[in-house]
């Protein structure tokens, strides 16, 4: 919504706003310009770029996304907050291969955002808000205002502070972890995995669980590997003993399905 006139208004909106910060995006400027380059056209990729309702702003390592249309009920708050949801979703999915991790955090919150002739303007309670709680967190993924937690309660949430939940976004391993452990051990039937859309990204979020428990014992930064652990006992909070067998098979998908054809599925 690139209107000239908006810096005219003292209006102070209160806006759903998506904060990303792509971590270790500093090593990555020194290590790799090509992966740099790859990074902006993923993040220039993204789902959100693509709905009306939205408009995206980027800058260096950062990702902003907010609502141009307000919702007018609490249906369309729900269909809001779930976008913005989807929209980290999918930018996990597309950093996954190249194991580039980031923290989000979604808030309700004043913001403005405008252009005054060269320059774009973009300012607010929420901005504010957003970056502090960002840079207090130790971990990475998704976290969202305790104030709009009830807005996601069917999803699987657990508590990270007293500002913030964590919300999982491995949507197949939930729909697995409700069968679990009936449905383990080898045998979850091939048919729900090879013909159902519940379960499409179980191959590339089991890449990410594995990805992150490795980096939780392994990374050679103390620093870089207590992010890890500390996401990945989040993880654990959430799918329990799910998580458990999970490692002591290493990850494998033939842990979940021997039979299931598991090169079929996308890796995003």
């Amino acid at each position: 919504m690139h209107n000239k006139d908006l810096y005219t208004s003292n209006l102070m909106e209160k806006k759903y706003l998506l904060y990303i910060d792509i971590l270790g995006f500093s090593k990555l400027v020194e290590d790799d310009y090509k992966m740099v380059d790859e990074l902006y056209k993923i993040l220039n990729q993204i789902n959100a770029h693509y709905h009306p309702v939205f408009h995206v702003i980027c800058f260096s390592d950062t990702l902003l996304v907010y609502n141009v249309i307000d919702p007018v009920n609490i249906h369309d708050v729900r269909n809001c907050v779930q976008y913005l949801i989807e929209f980290v979703r999918d930018l996990m999915f597309r950093l996954a291969k190249h194991e580039i991790n980031f923290r989000a955090v979604i808030v309700f919150d004043e913001f403005k955002h405008y252009y005054r002739d060269k320059i774009e303007c973009f300012y607010g309670n929420s901005l504010i808000r957003c970056y502090k709680f960002e840079k207090q967190i130790n971990g990475m993924g998704l976290f969202i205002d305790k104030t709009l937690t009830n807005i996601i309660s069917s999803m699987p949430i657990q508590k990270y502070d007293e500002n913030l939940d964590f919300v999982s976004l491995l949507f197949s391993l939930n729909s697995i972890s409700k069968h679990y452990p009936n449905h383990c051990q080898s045998n979850f039937p091939k048919e729900l995995i090879d013909n159902s859309d519940e379960f499409m990204s179980i191959k590339i979020e089991i890449k990410i669980l594995k990805h992150i428990h490795n980096n939780s014992i392994n990374n050679s930064n103390p620093k870089i590997r207590s992010k890890y652990l500390q996401t990945y006992q989040l993880y654990k909070n959430i799918y329990g003993e799910l998580l458990i067998y999970l490692e002591k098979s290493n990850f494998e998908l033939k842990s979940i399905s021997l039979d299931a054809k598991w090169s079929l599925l996308s890796d995003y």
